[in-house]
């Protein structure tokens, strides 16, 4: 029996249409998918809020899962890390590489944005408000983001979707 364990995801470098990426600016905020997501999460905000029940809230937040996994989609996050890449054995002429994330990252990214979408609607703001720089016409496929945008990172801010 062997104590080494295989990775638990493999990488992923085609991205599709409904694929959520997890991260943060213009370019992954514009992705077809995310766009997507974030009407779905709109579609189910008022059932979401409007129940104080757990299980209920759960209930709506695998619903949303399941309909994008039906598209065709998966949560990812693009694989920067060095190590993790050894540990997939992820080619060095590969640059633009996405991990699919665990179940329970997804769930928690779901009623994340339930909750924040209720937020942003209950204040009056469409948007964020805070100017991050220029990253118009950036593809995320290609992983290119503003050095702006990297410094933003270690506030406890909240993704973007």
């Amino acid at each position: 029996m062997s104590s080494k364990k295989a990775p638990v995801a493999e990488y992923v470098m085609d991205l599709n249409d409904n694929d959520v990426l997890l991260g943060r600016g213009q370019p992954i905020l514009n992705y077809a998918g995310n766009t997507r997501f974030r009407k779905l999460v709109m579609d189910h905000k008022d059932a979401y809020t409007s129940t104080g029940k757990h299980a209920v809230k759960d209930e709506i937040a695998h619903r949303i899962l399941g309909t994008i996994a039906e598209r065709g989609g998966r949560f990812l996050r693009k694989i920067e890390e060095q190590a993790e890449r050894e540990e997939l054995q992820i080619p060095e002429n590969e640059m633009h590489v996405w991990r699919i994330v665990d179940v329970s990252v997804r769930l928690q990214k779901v009623k994340q944005a339930l909750r924040e979408q209720l937020s942003k609607q209950e204040t009056g703001k469409a948007s964020d408000s805070r100017k991050r720089g220029p990253s118009e016409g950036s593809d995320p496929a290609k992983g290119k983001r503003s050095r702006q945008t990297e410094k933003l990172g270690s506030g406890g801010e909240s993704s973007t979707f």
